[in-house]
């Protein structure tokens, strides 16, 4: 079982294997994990989080959207807005 500093393993969250074919990664393995504010304290949600500032294509920031409305029943506000800054840059790197 992964710690509050390790992604969720495969065997302890959904997958998306059609994602992760596609794309090169489940993001499923960063978003099942409870954010910070979710629970209280901790660092869960942080990796997510940098993982997030890191996504280097709009596919990919799609994909990641899909992902979090799957688990968590729409997007969680943090996660939401760190996807939204996201695609508004790489969308300003496109122009």
């Amino acid at each position: 079982m992964p710690s509050e500093w390790q992604p969720a393993g495969k065997g302890d969250r959904p997958q998306f294997p059609r994602i992760e074919e596609d794309e090169g990664e489940d993001p499923a393995r960063f978003l099942a994990e409870p954010l910070e504010a979710d629970y209280g304290d901790g660092a869960s949600g942080m990796l997510a989080l940098a993982r997030i500032r890191g996504i280097e294509s709009l596919s990919l920031l799609n994909a990641y959207r899909l992902v979090e409305r799957e688990l968590h029943g729409g997007e969680r506000k943090t996660i939401k807005e760190a996807l939204d800054e996201r695609e508004q840059e790489l969308s300003n790197e496109v122009q």
